[in-house]
């Protein structure tokens, strides 16, 4: 090899080198040398964390504690006419039953006659 094509290879390597730098690096932040997508990752969701809850129109913790703290005793009465509905639906379901089963026995009883 000659020293020009030693050259060209080293400034090649140091071009190289500084494109990783540059973009493992990022516009802000550090970046973290063992785990850059990690990194790179984490420091996307810092910035953009705030527009993602607007955006997705998520709830923050604290917002549902606000809500849960504003909305407690309306919570708790649908969780009571869920229970109801629920005794209300096997109440249904046993008295249909019981009037299929008359049906049955009349319809048994019509025939005989």
């Amino acid at each position: 090899m000659t020293p020009f094509e030693i050259i060209l290879v080293i400034l090649i390597i140091v071009v190289i080198c500084f494109l990783l730098y540059y973009f493992l690096k990022g516009r802000t932040g550090k970046i973290n040398l063992s785990s850059p997508i990690e990194s790179r990752l984490d420091q996307y969701l810092d910035v953009k964390f705030e527009e993602m809850i607007t955006e997705w129109s998520l709830v923050t913790k604290t917002g549902l504690a606000k809500f849960e703290l504003l909305n407690n005793a309306r919570i708790k009465d649908g969780e009571a006419i869920a229970k109801n509905y629920g005794q209300f639906e096997d109440s249904v379901g046993k008295t249909l039953s019981e009037l299929e089963e008359r049906l049955e026995s009349l319809e048994r009883e019509i025939r005989k006659r």
